[in-house]
């Protein structure tokens, strides 16, 4: 009986001590979703920030967007946003404001702090909107632009010379690059989009930097490998970023924890057993004698 007693008050004192427990850890869980709350706020904040910039930036409206700016500036400034993303995303993106802040200063086209803004609106949506962020959608427009550039590469060496084609068409593969860098490195993988960029400023090096006008089959076979070279990393780049992506979402609080709940009801059952039962030994401590 005594044995009987002593492990009824054992198992009520496991289940209190871990209802206790886990109301303590999910205390700590709520805090925690209560600071990812907080955060993502922010982050749409930002992202709200962002959108009302490309808005004013399309429409030429310089002194909105300058305002528009120094909010933004200011929100890149709060540590919280931190929790997502990658510390060089983050500074790739103050640096996207003061270029935008110096061209808005000195009178520039809006052609030409447009392009920033661009960066900064694919890295906010990188962020929110996952799997469907716009950025995602490089990948086809790339490929197909050095499709384009071999095509017109392979023309060149038929005609015996180097055109003007070859290089417009670099020129907008390497904006489309630059246009996209912030997101990758945000939600993507920095070294492979690093080798991108690096890949990338070669082949155009190649094209602008050369003196003849010609190619040799030799020559123009380094420039297939190059750019089958750049289609491979940009392969590598977004499948490893469709792979690493998370969604920041913030769960509410369900407002009861129902480890906690079972264990409670355990700890209650077991405590009126075991009384039950230390009450019936008080009264018959040997049992009950046969007569």
């Amino acid at each position: 009986m005594k044995f009987k007693i002593i492990l009824l008050a054992l198992f009520c004192s496991i289940c209190l001590l871990y209802s206790g427990a886990s109301v303590l850890g999910y205390s700590g869980v709520d805090r925690t979703s209560d600071m990812m709350d907080s955060s993502y706020t922010r982050l749409l904040k930002l992202d709200q920030s962002i959108s009302e910039l490309y808005a004013q930036g399309n429409e030429s409206h310089k002194q909105a967007a300058y305002k528009t700016l120094q909010n933004i500036k200011k929100q890149l400034n709060n540590t919280e946003l931190l929790r997502y993303g990658t510390v060089t995303a983050w500074k790739q993106m103050k640096q996207d404001v003061l270029t935008i802040e110096q061209a808005i200063i000195n009178n520039e086209p809006n052609v030409v702090w447009r392009e920033p803004i661009s960066s900064l609106l694919l890295a906010s949506d990188a962020l929110l909107q996952d799997e469907h962020g716009p950025w995602l959608q490089y990948e086809s427009v790339l490929l197909d632009d050095l499709r384009s550039i071999k095509t017109t590469s392979a023309s060149t060496i038929s005609n015996n010379k180097k055109t003007n084609a070859v290089i417009a068409q670099l020129t907008i593969f390497g904006q489309r690059v630059d246009r996209m860098q912030t997101a990758a490195y945000m939600v993507g993988d920095e070294m492979r989009m690093t080798e991108l960029q690096l890949r990338s400023d070669q082949l155009n090096r190649f094209f602008k930097d050369g003196t003849q006008v010609t190619w040799t089959p030799q020559e123009f076979k380094e420039i297939e490998t190059a750019i089958s070279n750049i289609e491979e990393t940009i392969h590598t780049l977004f499948a490893q970023a469709e792979e690493t992506i998370t969604v920041p979402v913030v769960s509410a609080s369900s407002g009861w924890n129902p480890t906690t709940l079972a264990l409670l009801i355990g700890a209650l059952i077991s405590g009126l057993l075991t009384f039950t039962a230390y009450r019936k030994y008080k009264q018959a401590p040997y049992g009950v004698k046969k007569v």
